[in-house]
């Protein structure tokens, strides 16, 4: 009965230190899915963003005169919570991530007028690597591609007193990557997502000043996968682990995302300056922006 005594006792030190392993492993896991969630939430609302003009239609482009179209830049933020890839890094030994983020856009963007009909049609393009700007982005890394169009058909044109009322459609996709490597100690998440959009808009002009609100249904689908790595590493059951992975997909019927947006523009000439912004009532997530694009 003696002999058994310490037996047992060595037997529960055992499992209870199994059990404390596993949960380290487990913990950092936990951290970068819960992240890498946060991050297909937060994709949408930056994509759309990048396309978002002040009026609700900006004419026809044939028969014209002017031919309407638009080209431009601008740039944009959403609100991003990456306390969890903060913990996560801190796990294998990197302390330089904060915890919370500007996701930033920097955008290409071009509209065309409609042909006969009143529409317009929209292009973006975008792409951000901190690699290129130096110390600005020294405690993160981060990528991000993007690419996509929509569609709006005016219900209203504006005329008169009327405002104008468009409805339309779009499509982006979008790859992502975020993180930070330090030495041998690496935290990474990674997103390719594709985002369909429907939206309505209303916008007046009086004068030169344009304001406009609107309303988008974003439903996306994305494959993210999440990694980390740890020289000293991390105790998982009674052995030591040096690296781990995983994965997170979100399907379209599981992903709506609805989102009020609005702002205003200021005609200057051929150019306009845009100031926008959008909520997004579900993952209580906002984002901001800004443009100046040569219209007509």
């Amino acid at each position: 009965m003696k002999l058994k005594i310490p037996a047992i006792l060595f037997l529960t030190l055992a499992l209870g230190h199994g059990a404390f392993a596993q949960n380290e492993v487990s913990k950092i896991d936990s951290h970068l899915e819960g992240f890498s969630r946060q991050l297909t939430a937060v994709i949408p609302n930056a994509a759309v963003q990048t396309n978002t003009y002040a009026d609700a239609w900006i004419g026809k482009f044939v028969p014209s005169l002017p031919m309407h179209f638009a080209v431009g830049i601008d740039g944009s933020v959403t609100q991003l919570d990456i306390k969890d890839l903060s913990n996560a890094a801190k796990m294998t030994g990197i302390y330089s991530i904060p915890d919370s983020f500007l996701f930033p856009t920097i955008n290409f963007n071009a509209r065309l007028g409609g042909i006969f009909l009143p529409f317009d049609a929209g292009f973006s393009f975008s792409m951000v690597n901190t690699e290129k700007l130096g110390r600005t982005f020294e405690k993160i890394d981060f990528e991000y591609f993007a690419i996509g169009g929509d569609l709006r058909y005016a219900l209203l044109k504006g005329i008169g007193p009327l405002p104008q009322l468009s409805v339309g459609a779009g499509y982006y996709y979008v790859n992502t990557s975020i993180g930070k490597s330090a030495g041998s100690q690496e935290v990474k998440s990674s997103s390719t997502m594709q985002a369909i959009v429907a939206e309505a808009q209303l916008s007046k002009t009086i004068i030169f000043f344009t304001p406009f609100v609107g309303f988008r249904a974003i439903w996306s689908e994305a494959d993210s996968s999440y990694s980390w790595k740890s020289s000293a590493g991390l105790n998982n059951g009674m052995t030591v682990v040096h690296s781990g992975s995983g994965s997170v997909k979100t399907e379209f019927k599981d992903s709506f995302i609805p989102q009020i947006f609005g702002g205003f523009g200021f005609k200057i000439g051929t150019f306009e300056l845009d100031a926008t912004g959008s909520y997004d009532f579900k993952n209580e997530i906002w984002s901001a922006g800004a443009s100046i694009r040569f219209k007509l």
